[in-house]
């Protein structure tokens, strides 16, 4: 989960979806999820919110941006 939370202060988007997901802790893939949404990675951020089963968010992304 620290790695995680390294590579997301990093923006090392892709290591920190693979840390939080060996970890077991998909909740902090929200965290990720707004990153990516932030720097305009609208695709990554609706995976990421899927995979986090944020479905708000990916339906919000899906009507709002797709």
């Amino acid at each position: 989960m620290e790695v995680g939370k390294l590579c997301l202060a990093d923006n090392d988007v892709t290591n920190a979806i693979l840390a939080f997901k060996a970890a077991g802790q998909p909740e902090y893939l929200n965290e990720v999820g707004d990153v990516c949404l932030k720097n305009g990675s609208l695709k990554t951020a609706y995976e990421v919110y899927q995979m986090a089963g944020n479905q708000m968010m990916a339906a919000f992304i899906k009507q709002n941006f797709v």
